[in-house]
């Protein structure tokens, strides 16, 4: 999730509650468990709620056919985009998604650090039974 959050950093966490799920926005972080390790918890940036169009082409993000301006999200020319269980060198225009519409209870979320992060791209939208909560602040 660099640039926002790095390494070392500590987050706060909202627990969320029951059905509270809803309140959640794009633009929101929220932490859940990996769909491939529950025990594992990942921190994304929400782009999409369910019922949106998300399509990703290259460097540039579209939402119900609009592009996103997006000033926390970088990419880079050599990226290495976390598949997993493993790793694969990849360009940034092999990235592309969609277009897919967000199922029901679900997020599409994304890393801010799109050439090297494992995200909805890699596997799909997040269960609402997987968020874990929505991150409040982070800092060193």
């Amino acid at each position: 999730m660099a640039p926002t959050i790095q390494k070392g950093d500590f987050l706060i966490v909202r627990d969320l509650a029951q059905g509270e799920s809803r309140s959640l926005r794009r633009g929101d972080i929220v932490m859940f468990r990996s769909p491939n390790d529950p025990r594992r918890l990942y921190a994304k940036r929400i782009v999409a709620l369910a019922g949106d169009e998300i399509r990703v082409e290259a460097d540039r993000l579209l939402l119900n056919a609009h592009p996103v301006h997006e000033p926390c999200a970088t990419w880079t020319e050599e990226a290495v985009f976390k598949v997993a269980p493993d790793y694969k060198a990849r360009s940034p225009e092999l990235f592309d998604v969609g277009p897919n519409i967000i199922p029901v209870d679900t997020v599409y979320v994304l890393s801010d650090n799109r050439s090297d992060g494992s995200d909805s791209r890699a596997y799909g939208s997040i269960p609402s039974s997987a968020l874990v909560g929505r991150v409040l602040f982070t800092g060193e």
